[in-house]
């Protein structure tokens, strides 16, 4: 079905598909633009014989759900109910609590720059699998570093939605534990975070010498945002002046 809808809907601007899903949308705020953009799209479902569900249908709103998220003119956040279950999650006590409950958190990574740093200490509790009823007790590091999690839930940051006319820019950064980085692009002079992205260092990595673990923290974002400019190569921002000689 997905293969059958993206070469139908191929040429159409405003349309996208996705699996089963059917999205239509506009950045005007002409009603008219975004009826006729649906009157297009359901001109081709009709023509080849297609029908869509009136009852999971959504018209004319203003966000919906996407893949997990909510997507909107004002950009993308997180999905509520999802971001609800995270910050009901009581204090893990033993391996199999704390596995499930990060396996939950691992889908706010890209929202914010400092989730690997905050995790990193509670991953490690969970280096003997096969014994997940083994009992835990988070120590006053990670207790703090789970609190200060559910806090920035009360206020979930809202990514924005790439401009593909604009630059991209890509800052980078290494810390004892983690690297990573945030995609962004700057509009009026203010920056405007698309994605980010980070991820705790391996063993052998935290040997590395700080240069290479800057250079680590570029390679792995510009793997991570490869989809967002597969065309034109970001501008790189590093703090390790070194590193201004790889290019």
């Amino acid at each position: 079905m997905h293969r059958l809808t993206s070469k139908l809907f191929r040429d159409l601007k405003n349309t996208k598909s996705f699996y089963d899903d059917i999205y239509v949308f506009t950045k005007s705020n002409s009603i008219q633009e975004h009826l006729k953009a649906l009157r297009k799209t359901l001109d081709i479902l009709r023509d080849n014989k297609l029908y869509v569900k009136l009852a999971k249908c959504v018209f004319c709103a203003n966000e919906i759900p996407c893949l997990g998220d909510f997507v909107g003119r004002d950009g993308v956040r997180m999905d509520p109910d999802k971001v609800q279950t995270i910050k009901d999650w009581p204090v893990p006590r033993n391996q199999e609590e704390l596995h499930s409950f990060l396996g939950l958190t691992v889908y706010v990574q890209r929202f914010w720059p400092e989730y690997a740093s905050l995790t990193a200490t509670m991953f490690a509790l969970l280096k003997n699998q096969n014994k997940r009823n083994v009992k835990i007790h988070l120590n006053d590091e990670q207790l703090k570093n789970f609190k200060e999690l559910m806090r920035r839930l009360c206020n979930p940051p809202v990514l924005h939605l790439p401009d593909f006319n604009k630059p991209m820019r890509l800052r980078t950064d290494a810390s004892k534990f983690v690297g990573g980085g945030v995609l962004f692009q700057v509009v009026d002079g203010a920056e405007r975070p698309i994605a980010y992205t980070n991820r705790k260092m391996k063993s052998a990595e935290l040997n590395y010498p700080t240069q290479q673990q800057e250079l680590l923290a570029i390679v792995h974002a510009l793997a991570a945002f490869r989809i967002y400019y597969l065309d034109k190569p970001p501008i790189v921002e590093t703090d390790h002046k070194s590193l201004e000689q790889c290019w």
